[in-house]
Formats: structure tokens, C-alpha cells, sequence
């Protein structure tokens, strides 16, 4: 055979876990088809199966308590968030992109989500620094549909991150799109805007 991972007889050379697939034509990742993180290609289960839309947040030995209560009403554009949706709040990381420092799934009742501080004896940044900025997310179970566009609103605690706070939100929204209005006039001008569009040839 041409491919070198095989025997004369087309068998594999290396099949470590005898399952009849090549090692070296493993396709890690999630292979049961009853969690979120299903990958129908793969072959080798990596452990990586939840229930959780994001990654896990990483234990640490500095959090802050962010409460979650059945009368806060949140709000996912004009529907109430349901039942199985997931809350989720977000740092960046040392390369820009955004880690989960804390999430909780919805059931209705009130709860409390803990978000996870930056371990200052590891290397790697693993939560929130100090000072912070919160960046809240959330999950719609129903669309698979991650909001973004979070507008949180405290009675106590900042919407930055301080160890062993406290915070009880008064209202919080979650929009799928961002609008803000310009007035354009008559004749060519520079305007700016806070919004990321994806086509800039307005």
C-alpha cells in the first residue's frame, strides 16, 4: 500500500486503542452526539463533550460573585431568557481573544455565578486582572445564538472586576444587533462611529 501507516494487508500498523483507526488518522474531539461540542468527524473522544456553549473557566484562588435573580429579567432582544440558556463572563487573554472567566446555565431559579481572577503565581493569564472590563455573553439554548451586545446595568459593583466582590445587577439586556444613528446631510463629510460594520463602503 501506498500509505505507510498500513501492512501488506491494508491493516493498520498503529491502532493503539483498536478501534480500527489508524493513529495516525485519529480525528480528535467530542463523538457524543448528545452534547453541544459534537464533531461528527471525529474519531477519538478528547474528553472535551459538555453541556457548556464555552470553554470552562479555570479555578483560581481569587473570585467575585455576580447574582443571577428570577426577578432581574433578562432580556434577549424582545424575549425573556429561558430555561437551558447559559450566562457567561468573558476576559481577554494575552493573545486578544476572549476566555470565559465564569458561566452559568439558566433554570429559572435565582443563583449566583462566580467569576475567577487572574492567578498571579502562574505564567499564563487565567482570568480577570484586577480592574478589569467585564464582557458578558450569553447563550440562547432555542437558536444556538451567542449574544454579545450586553447592557448591564449595577445597584452594586462596577462593571469592572474586583476580588471577592459583590455584584447584583439592576437590569440586564442582551441585543443580536447594535443600531446607532447618524444624521448624514447634504455635500461630503468624515463621521466616526462606535460601531464594527462589515461592509464599510457606505
Amino acid at each position: 500500500p501506498l500509505e505507510l501507516y498500513l501492512d501488506c494487508f491494508e491493516n493498520c500498523n498503529n491502532d493503539s486503542d483498536g478501534d480500527g483507526v489508524c493513529d495516525e488518522n485519529e480525528i480528535f474531539g467530542c463523538t457524543d452526539p448528545s452534547f453541544l461540542q459534537f464533531d461528527p468527524l471525529a474519531t477519538e473522544d478528547d474528553g472535551s463533550c459538555s453541556n457548556t456553549p464555552w470553554s470552562e473557566p479555570i479555578i483560581t484562588s481569587c473570585n467575585s460573585t455576580f447574582s443571577l435573580s428570577s426577578d432581574l429579567g433578562i432580556m434577549l432582544d424582545d424575549e425573556p431568557l429561558s430555561i437551558g440558556d447559559w450566562v457567561g463572563a468573558f476576559y481577554m487573554d494575552e493573545n486578544g481573544e476572549f476566555k470565559c472567566g465564569g458561566s452559568r446555565i439558566w433554570t429559572g431559579e435565582s443563583t449566583t455565578l462566580a467569576i475567577w481572577g487572574d492567578d498571579v503565581i502562574s505564567e499564563e493569564k487565567d482570568g480577570f486582572y484586577e480592574g478589569e472590563l467585564i464582557v458578558w455573553m450569553v447563550w440562547d439554548n432555542e437558536t444556538n445564538q451567542i449574544f454579545e451586545n450586553i447592557d448591564v446595568e449595577y445597584s452594586l459593583g462596577s462593571q469592572y472586576f474586583t476580588c471577592n466582590e459583590f455584584y447584583i445587577p439592576s437590569s440586564f439586556v442582551a441585543f443580536s444587533n447594535v443600531t446607532q444613528q447618524l444624521q448624514i446631510l447634504d455635500g461630503w463629510y468624515m463621521f466616526s462611529t462606535y460601531l464594527e460594520i462589515e461592509n464599510s463602503n457606505i
